[in-house]
């Protein structure tokens, strides 16, 4: 390519590699309240949306910390990803529907 600028790319491969791990209901709402209080986000207040029914999904993000926040209801449970930058990973989880109302709920009360 004589006489023609060349651009170029950067590209970076992710590779996706699967790890399943297991928590109780407890602890994962536990640390969603960790979540909403250490990055100040809204967390709460967008299930609260989700398992009312006004809304079948939502997401929201945020700058710093870099975090991605998605949602999803579907029958009886709240699927949630969750996507933090500076921890390089991505965190998938189910909630059912009726445990995450009494959570918001009651919030001391836990599950």
């Amino acid at each position: 390519m004589k006489g023609r600028a060349s651009h170029i790319s950067k590209v970076y491969i992710k590779s996706s590699r699967r790890k399943v791990g297991y928590a109780t209901i407890d602890y994962i709402i536990e640390s969603l309240h960790l979540m909403r209080v250490k990055d100040n986000l809204p967390v709460f207040e967008a299930l609260n949306l989700l398992a009312e029914g006004r809304i079948d999904s939502i997401s929201f993000s945020r700058d710093v910390p870099h975090c991605y926040f998605y949602a999803r209801s579907h029958r009886d449970v709240i699927s949630i990803i969750i996507r933090k930058v500076d921890e390089g990973k991505d965190i998938e989880f189910q909630i059912p529907t009726k445990t995450l109302k009494l959570a918001i709920r009651d919030p001391k009360r836990g599950v």
